[in-house]
Parts: C-alpha cells; structure tokens; sequence
C-alpha cells in the first residue's frame, strides 16, 4: 500500500514534482522493512562490544569517544519540566542535539552517513519523528524505544515510564486488558 494513498489528491504545493518526491522517499522508507526502533539492550551491547587493544590504545583509550558504536542524539530539547535534561543525564557518548535544530543544513552535514544514527527523546514519541525525517534524507536512523525512560529510572533525568496501572484513564477491564497484553518486556540498563 502507498502512502500517497492515504494522502489528498489535491496537490496544493507550488511545486507537484517536490510532492512525488517526497511521496516516493516516504514510500521507500515505510516498505523498506528496516526496523524503526532500537531497544536500550542492542544500543548497551553496540557500545560495549569487547575490543582487543595493544598496551598504548589502553592507555589513550578514551571512554567517550563518539566513533565507535552508534552514533546516539539526544534530541531532548528545554522545556519548564526539565531545563537542562542533557546535563542531568544522558547515554555515555551521545550528542545533544534539540529537535528543533536536527534539520538544520550546518547540522545535518555534521552527522555521519556511514554510521548507524540513534536518535533519543524522553519518551521516543518525537524520537521516533525524527528518526523518520533523518531516514528520508537518506540515513541509517533509528529511535530508542521508549527513549531515555528506556535507559534509566532516574526522573531528574528523565519522565516516569509509562505505568498502565497509574496512567490509564479508562477502568474499563477490556480495555486495560488489551493495553496490558500489547506492552513488551524491556530490559533496563543504568
């Protein structure tokens, strides 16, 4: 099925050929089969992959470097809630940067094409957004399921996970029943 589908006939754009453009990148990514998510577990293993080192790597070895493993972004951006989520914590290694400048040109020239992206938010709602836009521009991107709420319980740091026995609205049984069966178990890592 194609996304132009269930899109308007109606082209209102001052340009068509722009829209067939971006309706077929949309189709490629959404029937390419890639996953669309990453679990906190695949990123832990990636980034702490055992490596043979001769005595002078161990020496200059540099926990943080950013060219092994994933490269992570935290898109987390300011908000009222938590001003400075990136310095209250973060995954080792990744780079904050907010949403809002993710599709800049000067950022997106920044960003690796040879790397798997992993792209975070708090809860892997916007994550999952922006890891979208960055595959359609052509990179190996996902989101972190669940973002950081994926990572760790620290709430400085990041929202409570979702808790269906303290965040369903509904007390219908059925209801929360389906809910309940659809959530999968995640591993956390902190």
């Amino acid at each position: 099925m194609s996304i132009s589908q269930n899109v308007m006939t109606e082209n209102t754009m001052s340009n068509p050929s722009a829209f067939e453009t971006l309706r077929k990148a949309a189709d490629r990514y959404v029937n390419s089969g890639k996953p669309l998510s990453i679990t906190a577990h695949s990123i832990c293993k990636s980034i702490s992959k055992p490596v043979v080192m001769s005595r002078l790597e161990i020496e200059s070895y540099n926990p943080l470097n950013r060219s092994i493993g994933p490269y992570i972004i935290d898109i987390r951006d300011f908000d009222t809630e938590m001003p400075d989520a990136y310095f209250l914590g973060h995954i080792p290694g990744a780079v904050h940067i907010p949403w809002r400048k993710l599709t800049k040109l000067k950022t997106l020239n920044s960003l690796p094409k040879d790397r798997q992206i992993v792209v975070y938010s708090s809860t892997g709602q916007t994550g999952g957004q922006a890891a979208a836009i960055l595959s359609l521009l052509g990179f190996d991107a996902v989101n972190l399921k669940w973002g950081i709420t994926s990572w760790t319980d620290d709430v400085s740091a990041a929202p409570a996970r979702y808790s269906p026995e303290r965040d369903i609205l509904w007390q219908n049984e059925s209801y929360r029943s389906t809910v309940t069966d659809n959530l999968e178990p995640d591993i956390r890592y902190d």
